[in-house]
């Protein structure tokens, strides 16, 4: 994470920080004295009030022009932008056999082209800042795969080739694009995984 000069406010965007992960990262940002500001498609009125979350943008990060907007918001609420989190997620469990394309464009949408369109968003801001990181959840199913979450791991493995090719792009302007590839992190999202998984 960016160092903190004395006196200095880094704004940090989350993505999907409203519950699960985001929330556990918003929360610990607030704490370790970073402005927050959460995109979503779920208000979080308890961060708010609670003053963890300094600023809320409803976003889709599956649509550009939803993206754009809420950016902006960022911008115009704190100036810049130092740091990008890209948190926002979905999963869904299906045998390949079985698989729509529904289900195969929906983890990608929301994964891969999340991704990608919250970090176009914000790099123009940092290169012109000569500062900025921007730090992408991935999952360790992006790196050894797993069984029935074929289409997640595809859109996570994505995930990471796009970082790296990013942060050769752009390191000369001082920008740091990382992923972090967790594992089993107790989610509803995990849990509904798991209960999917005992069925089948």
């Amino acid at each position: 994470m960016a160092a903190m000069a004395e006196g200095q406010r880094i704004a940090i965007i989350v993505t999907g920080g409203s519950r699960g992960s985001g929330e556990a990262i918003s929360r610990r940002l607030h704490d370790d004295g970073y402005t927050v500001a959460v995109l979503d498609l779920l208000a979080p009125d308890y961060l708010i009030n609670t003053g963890v979350v300094q600023h809320f943008s409803h976003v889709d990060v599956t649509s550009a022009s939803s993206v754009s907007i809420a950016v902006q918001e960022v911008l115009d609420a704190f100036g810049m932008v130092d740091v990008l989190c890209n948190n926002a997620g979905v999963s869904t469990m299906q045998r390949v056999v079985d698989m729509t394309e529904e289900e195969w464009d929906f983890n990608f949408s929301v994964n891969t082209k999340g991704v990608f369109s919250m970090t176009r968003a914000v790099l123009p801001i940092m290169m012109r800042q000569q500062r900025g990181v921007i730090i992408n959840t991935a999952s360790m199913a992006g790196v050894k795969g797993l069984p029935l979450l074929a289409h997640y791991a595809a859109s996570k493995w994505a995930v990471i080739g796009f970082t790296k090719s990013v942060a050769l792009e752009v390191a000369q302007y001082g920008i740091r694009v990382n992923a972090v590839c967790p594992g089993f992190v107790r989610t509803s999202i995990q849990e509904r995984e798991l209960a999917w998984e005992a069925q089948s």
